[in-house]
């Protein structure tokens, strides 16, 4: 994958996952929220904000459907059929520790 591809799927996953603290911890007071930076924090309102972040662009039904694909076409036609960009969901898969850094 292109550098630039990788680079704009970690900016829209970073600004889905900051966008979630906006509309699930702000109280609806538009307050701001500071909290761990690390994805892989217990704290709770950042897991919640990176399970919705990740739920935007391969929401949890393909979930099942995503973590089963085998081989290259498998996969092509998965993105194909959910309208993602291949960036989006080697993201997700990297953030959820499915698909290494390395193998990309």
């Amino acid at each position: 994958m292109k550098l630039l591809q990788k680079k704009m799927a970690i900016a829209s996953g970073a600004f889905n996952h900051e966008a979630a603290h906006i509309l699930l911890h702000s109280g609806g007071k538009g307050g701001i929220f500071l909290g761990n930076t690390e994805f892989r924090s217990k704290n709770r309102q950042e897991q919640e904000a990176n399970k919705w972040a990740g739920d935007i662009f391969v929401p949890e039904e393909h979930r099942f459907d995503l973590l089963g694909l085998r081989g290259r076409d498998e996969f092509l036609e998965f993105l194909r059929r959910i309208n993602v960009h291949l960036g989006i969901v080697v993201d997700k898969l990297q953030h959820e520790q499915q698909l290494s850094q390395k193998s990309v």
